[in-house]
């Protein structure tokens, strides 16, 4: 949900007013929560510094080392580059999605402010617009009626139509 309506500049509530844009939040996780995936992908780039460096720092190469350990040494060699391109998503995809949030934000409160400028210039009008206004309102609920719908249409002539009506009312005796 992203809006709300208005009174004035009051709370929310129903009836006459204008209708407010709710800023985007970027995460409805508790605070605990934010902490604790922030932990995991810090402990996540620690790890991959780290082995990286075990990896490069030790006299054999890493095929050697996967060769001597296999099985989880083996996958976690084979599969750091990877590792790698995940942590930086970690941070990358957020920081990325914050950025647009936050520019969507901005819009949003500009909007906001446009339909509260216009709620009170329509709050403060010369009471010959507001008639206008409210005239306009009442034709604006006035139903249109398609071709489908119309019970009669005067697209006939009307003495072909009664001549129609003579032939079929001749013809039901």
């Amino acid at each position: 949900k992203t809006a709300a309506s208005r009174q004035g500049t009051g709370g929310t509530g129903v009836g006459m007013g204008y209708l407010q844009e709710r800023p985007w939040k970027f995460s409805s996780a508790e605070t605990g929560q934010k902490v604790a995936a922030v932990g995991l992908g810090i402990l996540n780039v620690v790890g991959i510094i780290s082995f990286s460096n075990i990896l490069a720092n030790s006299g054999v190469t890493a095929a050697q080392i996967a060769q001597h350990y296999g099985g989880v040494v083996a996958l976690a060699i084979n599969l750091l580059p990877a590792i790698k391109v995940y942590a930086g998503g970690y941070f990358a995809i957020p920081i990325i999605r914050w950025i647009l949030n936050r520019n969507t934000n901005k819009q949003i409160a500009d909007r906001n402010a446009r339909r509260l400028l216009a709620f009170q210039r329509l709050q403060q009008m010369d009471p010959q617009l507001r008639q206008k206004l409210q005239s306009a309102q009442r034709y604006g609920s006035t139903r249109v009626v398609s071709e489908r719908q119309a019970v009669y249409t005067s697209d006939a002539d009307t003495e072909q139509m009664a001549m129609d009506d003579f032939d079929r009312k001749l013809g039901e005796k």
